[in-house]
């Protein structure tokens, strides 16, 4: 390979990478509520497909029923016969996974809905389980509990299903699959509660073919974890550092592990979702000095502010969107840059963010007139909620 050959080739890549810059400096984002019909719904990281439909759950509690909305309408999930159920991830055959509870309400079961069939996947031999997670080819990943000790992880095929393992801790989660049967999620390390924190330490991990690889210990320190994973295995997440001050997302690429950073000014960031051209999106706040609160990979103090890293840049996601909206959390991306995010202004909601070239009126939100919730805080299983 001639050495002009490749002097080319890292030009025609260095205009592309400017000119994207360039774009995504001018890109702005026409805001769509969810229907007011859903209330406050749960979403999380998988919950947007490369067709901007949304999966989640909705109601209050734990009364919660599962829904799919896509093209403005909202469609609420049959059960296998109970009242409660939650929505997962949707793939490209529109085939959703989740769980529901059958008739009485007892234990959850994990789900599949197929055009008219709704499939009670397995319990796997525990007394409850979900599936969070479906790839293109109906492969499922999830957890299933034995008992009210411990958390188990699965990855189901037409073949069979295998247990994930664990990295020596009692729990472990999913939160990424690709069609290449990679598996990704977070795994408690022992169950020696950390005697700062008062919870076990964490890692993310990467399961494919049996075979279960840890993380480690990231900069240093022992509270890191993943959110999504792309078509190429890419890995979105994020690690404490600085013996678990601060936090910062992070992207898991086959072994290689990259600092996202946060915004100038924050001390703490999330990397919560990616798409299969590299864009990724979360958060990024200060520190929360409460250790009560978890270590800083589970716990931002806000004012927060919903992110894209791109490029090796990082973006501020209110300064494309209208002034009236303030975003604390982008949770996930699609390949054609449509973002699932959280807005506490005007109101409390999860929106889309979608590209348009309008000339769309921004302002910088002004942290002295922040009016949105005090605190992020991530649960062990990866959902987020916002505490007043």
């Amino acid at each position: 390979m001639s050495s002009r050959f490749l002097r080319n080739v890292f030009t025609a890549t260095l205009g592309l990478w400017l000119c994207l810059d360039i774009a995504q400096a001018q890109v702005q984002y026409r805001v769509l509520s969810f229907p007011s019909s859903l209330g406050p719904p749960l979403v999380n990281s998988h919950s947007l497909s490369n067709s901007h439909a949304v999966v989640g759950s909705t109601g209050f509690g734990t009364m919660f029923q599962p829904f799919v909305w896509v093209n403005g309408k909202v469609r609420i999930l049959p059960t296998l016969g109970g009242t409660i159920g939650y929505g997962g991830q949707v793939n490209t055959k529109n085939h959703i996974v989740g769980s529901t509870t059958l008739a009485g309400d007892s234990n959850l079961h994990a789900t599949m809905w197929a055009g008219k069939q709704v499939i009670n996947l397995d319990q796997f031999g525990g007394i409850s389980s979900s599936a969070n997670l479906v790839n293109n080819l109906d492969q499922v990943a999830g957890i299933y509990d034995l008992d009210e000790t411990s958390t188990h992880a699965y990855f189901l095929t037409s073949a069979g299903w295998s247990d994930l393992g664990n990295l020596g801790g009692s729990y472990i989660y999913t939160f990424g699959l690709n069609d290449a049967g990679m598996v990704t999620g977070q795994s408690d390390i022992s169950n020696i509660p950390n005697p700062v924190f008062g919870i076990p330490p964490f890692h993310g991990y990467v399961w494919q073919n049996g075979v279960l690889t840890d993380f480690g210990s990231v900069f240093g320190d022992d509270f890191n974890t993943t959110s999504f994973m792309n078509a190429a295995g890419q890995i979105i997440g994020s690690s404490d550092l600085d013996n678990d001050l601060f936090a910062h997302a992070i992207l898991y690429d086959h072994g290689t592990i990259t600092d996202l950073s946060t915004l100038p000014g924050d001390e703490v960031s999330w990397g919560l979702g990616i798409n299969n051209v590299g864009q990724m999106v979360g958060s990024s706040a200060l520190r929360d000095p409460n250790q009560q609160d978890g270590p800083p990979v589970n716990a931002e103090l806000c004012p927060c502010s919903a992110v894209l890293w791109q490029n090796s840049k990082i973006f501020d996601l209110n300064k494309h969107v209208p002034s009236q909206f303030s975003l604390d959390l982008a949770l996930a991306i699609t390949d054609d840059g449509v973002i699932l995010a959280h807005a506490f202004l005007p109101q409390d909601a999860y929106v889309l963010l979608v590209p348009t070239s309008q000339n769309v009126k921004s302002e910088s939100v002004s942290r002295s007139a922040y009016h949105g919730p005090r605190l992020l805080r991530r649960g062990r299983d990866g959902a987020i909620v916002a505490e007043p």
